[in-house]
């Protein structure tokens, strides 16, 4: 497997995680926080992106992206997000667009409240960055 290959690969794999994280997620919400699977895929994601770099924020779910989840991992990781909306208006236009995939920012954050709490928590973010520099 050539070098590009194999990037090309993790970036991939990288966009799967995001969607597994969604989806740990959505199976924790009636409970509420950051659950040990949900856990170890954000140590995967921050792994591959310190490999190849952040996926566009435009890849994905919109959940995540509009909830913060996204940036908030990547920050975790020390990583920059990647074409984020700009502005307002840009947030907006997006809301209307996506609504049907994950509704309002609003709506995203209060789903996933408990654990975007969690990941501020020191012993998650420690737990999260030494899982993903090993």
């Amino acid at each position: 497997m050539s070098s590009e290959d194999a990037q090309a690969w993790i970036e991939r794999e990288q966009i799967l995680l995001w969607d597994a994280l969604d989806n740990d997620l959505r199976r924790s919400i009636p409970a509420g926080g950051l659950s040990i699977s949900a856990a170890n895929t954000a140590q995967r994601i921050i792994g591959a992106a310190r490999l190849v770099g952040a996926s566009s924020a435009g890849a994905i779910p919109w959940r995540l992206v509009a909830a913060g989840i996204y940036t908030r991992i990547l920050e975790i990781g020390g990583i920059e997000p990647v074409e984020m909306p700009e502005d307002e208006a840009e947030w907006k236009r997006l809301e209307h667009m996506m609504f049907r995939y994950g509704g309002t920012r609003e709506q995203a954050r209060h789903d996933v409240a408990r654990a975007l709490e969690d990941l501020t928590k020191p012993s998650e973010i420690a737990y999260i960055r030494d899982e993903a520099s090993s």
